[in-house]
């Protein structure tokens, strides 16, 4: 885990390049990456693994938490990255990507599915993809929850790079509390029909122009600081909604 080598001296984090054998039956390596012994879950990709792409296996369903993790160092506002990491390939038939999975992985630049993705739907975790500075994400492939925090934390950093539309999934249920805010680059989202529960500040100074709701909306109600610090001129409620959050 991320906590195996707290504050060493001898073994920094940043200098792990691989795990090349694993004496616990319940997991194994595969070129320096552990993986459960069944193969369905990644354990852990190594902060130090100098690729700048990487092919999830197929088997994998599963990314378990703090999996891609990354460490910082620098000013804290404007930090350095050691993870060489820029393009990720997801498998086809993934369910879950943990919370905390890609924190702070701030030189990814694109996630996107192998050309066979299936219908399986899939979730975010809390934080998964905090402090990323991604400009291509497969929000529409199925992704059925976005955790809290998930995609927060791209404008803190001052480098907004996804692109201005936001393109969800249109079964989507749940959109967890600050899940964008600070991303500072959407400028349009159409919430689906299918959303039940949206957190907090989800939408937060993230750069938003244009809100539009689906008919049949299942909203009842909208949350503090949903569209906080927008740019929104006007808005057309869904007729469901019952409470307005400050």
């Amino acid at each position: 885990s991320e906590t195996a080598f707290p504050y060493s001296n001898k073994l920094k984090a940043s200098e792990i390049y691989a795990v090349e054998e694993v004496e616990d039956p319940a997991y194994r390596s595969e070129d320096g990456i552990v993986f459960s012994a069944d193969g369905h879950t990644l354990i852990r990709y190594p902060v130090g693994k100098e690729d700048r792409s990487y092919t999830v296996p197929a088997a994998v369903t599963e990314i378990a938490a703090s999996a891609f993790r990354d460490i910082t160092y620098g000013d804290y506002r404007f930090p350095d990255f050691y993870g060489a990491l820029e393009e990720l390939t997801l498998p086809s038939n993934l369910k879950t990507v943990g919370e905390r999975a890609f924190y702070q992985r701030g030189n990814m630049r694109v996630v996107q599915f192998n050309n066979d993705r299936s219908n399986v739907e899939w979730t975010v975790g809390d934080y998964a993809f905090y402090d990323t500075l991604l400009s291509q994400f497969p929000f529409e492939k199925n992704l059925v929850k976005i955790g809290a925090y998930a995609f927060s934390g791209g404008y803190t950093i001052n480098h907004p790079t996804l692109p201005g539309d936001l393109v969800l999934y249109e079964k989507i249920e749940s959109i967890g509390e600050s899940a964008f805010s600070s991303a500072g680059c959407f400028t349009s989202v159409k919430i689906p029909a299918s959303l039940k529960s949206i957190g907090s500040a989800a939408f937060s100074s993230a750069g938003l122009q244009e809100v539009t709701f689906e008919a049949g909306s299942s909203l009842s109600a909208i949350p503090d600081s949903l569209f906080g610090y927008a740019d929104i001129t006007s808005i057309d409620l869904p007729d469901g909604i019952a409470s307005i959050g400050d």
